[in-house]
């Protein structure tokens, strides 16, 4: 059988497994070429699409498929894509790079499907072979009811103001709490933000975290004089799920809204559990890759759509990332701090070289005891006055004591590089509960950042696409 001219028919590149981890990235290997004829069938099926469901099985890393114009065969009868062929008996080409071992392997079944047509190998050199595996999905049939937190921590409409703070304080996981009437029907949902905006709080949860029990105490002393209520600070209406809401709506509603967390209730309007962005990135973590089943023919590539499918770091870092200096005044880190929309600076050499990071709960919990109040007093200020200069119109005597941004930082950063799958990613902020990863280059020089709102888009985004 030969042929004239090629297109492709379809390609099928497998998720990786351990078979197919005998492809190399460079040296020798083989090309496996398989001739049948489109009219060709096994069991039932095409021929092609059962070699492609074969090699996938097997592990192997890739396969294409191509199908000719026009050629002959053993019997020298010529078939070309006219009208007058009536059966489709185009001459069709299977291609695979694989080990030697890996062929080996798989020669006997192909042998025995392959009953007319012709298997013949080469021996290559690989130049570079790599790839990019996509990010899981997220299961079809998972639901908000399998992957919930059930014991949730709530209020009533009346919960003083310190009550409320005191129990997000106690909060290990979610720092959210949902304000629910007696019969346990939400009507409300309290944040951090609405204790800044509403409430009064002069400094966010992750910086009271910091503070010792002297002056926590002193805080929450000083809230219990504050009148204001659950029902007064609380954000409302609140958006809700249902126990059967399946796992991918509810991470597409988490992207769409902005929301981080989310309480479910039942029929009845009554709280059941609460579903958080980590708890989604959890079972993607921990999801095992589904093959794609070769039962029917495949579409040809949509390139367009192809190229909108996230796979590594660099595909969702954001480049725009906060830097500091080392020797950065402690003065001016704050004013920094103050405007930046994540309340974290990285610390980067000359060279853009990552050195650490520092938050205003590094700030605060890491300055001097002679520093703290003031410090603690701009960033109470910065919730109310946005403005620049606002640091230096401050009549607070703390400067004298300050450090660095070098002696403020934890120098133990996770970091990712650019190549880095999502899939890892997601692993990583699972593990470590981190929700910012920064993204540098093979040489330490700073490159972006991948934020957990961003990786969950990434994996609503890959199921539509």
């Amino acid at each position: 059988m030969q042929l004239k001219t090629t297109q492709p028919v379809v390609e099928e590149t497998t998720e990786a497994t351990p078979a197919s981890a005998g492809l190399p990235a460079r040296g020798e290997a083989r090309l496996l070429r398989i001739f049948i004829e489109e009219s060709s069938r096994y069991r039932g099926h095409p021929l092609y699409e059962a070699i492609l469901e074969l090699l996938k099985r097997e592990g192997c890393a890739g396969a294409t498929v191509t199908r000719g114009v026009a050629g002959f065969g053993g019997h020298h009868v010529t078939h070309t894509g006219n009208l007058v062929d009536v059966l489709p008996q185009l001459p069709l080409i299977v291609e695979v790079v694989e080990s030697p071992a890996q062929l080996e392997k798989i020669r006997p079944r192909l042998e025995e499907m392959v009953e007319e047509g012709l298997i013949f190998v080469q021996d290559i050199e690989i130049w570079k072979y790599s790839y990019r595996p996509r990010l899981k999905e997220l299961p079809a049939n998972a639901t908000v009811s399998q992957v919930m937190t059930q014991a949730v921590v709530s209020v009533q409409p009346d919960t003083p103001l310190a009550e409320v703070v005191r129990l997000l304080l106690d909060q290990d996981y979610f720092k959210a709490l949902p304000v629910v009437e007696a019969n346990r029907r939400v009507v409300g949902i309290i944040t951090d933000g609405d204790l800044l905006h509403r409430g009064g709080l002069p400094q966010r949860l992750s910086v009271l975290e910091t503070l010792d029990r002297e002056n926590l105490h002193h805080l929450l002393t000083e809230l219990h004089h504050n009148p204001k209520t659950a029902a007064e600070i609380m954000t409302s209406p609140v958006v809700t799920l249902q126990p059967e809401t399946s796992l991918r709506d509810a991470a597409e509603l988490m992207v769409t809204q902005k929301l981080k967390r989310l309480p479910v209730i039942n029929a009845e309007g009554g709280l059941v559990g609460i579903i958080g962005r980590l708890d989604v990135l959890r079972v993607v973590a921990t999801t095992k890759p589904t093959r794609p089943q070769a039962t029917s023919p495949q579409p040809e590539l949509d390139l367009r759509k192809e190229a909108q499918i996230y796979r590594v770091a660099r595909d969702i870092m954001v480049t725009d990332v906060p830097t500091v200096l080392p020797d950065l005044p402690v003065a001016e880190l704050l004013e920094r701090l103050i405007g930046s929309p994540l309340r974290r600076l990285i610390v980067v050499d000359h060279e853009r070289k990552i050195l650490g990071i520092v938050t205003d709960a590094d700030l605060v919990a890491r300055v001097s005891v002679q520093s703290k109040p003031g410090v603690l007093a701009t960033l109470a200020l910065s919730l109310g006055f946005r403005r620049s200069g606002m640091i230096s119109q401050l009549d607070l005597n703390w400067r004298s004591n300050a450090k660095t941004a070098e002696e403020l930082m934890t120098r133990e950063v996770i970091t990712v590089g650019p190549e880095e799958p999502l899939e890892k990613i997601v692993k990583l902020m699972v593990e470590h509960s981190v929700k910012y990863l920064p993204v540098q280059a093979e040489n330490g020089v700073l490159l972006g950042v991948v934020l957990r709102r961003e990786l969950l888009r990434a994996v609503t985004e890959s199921m539509s696409g």
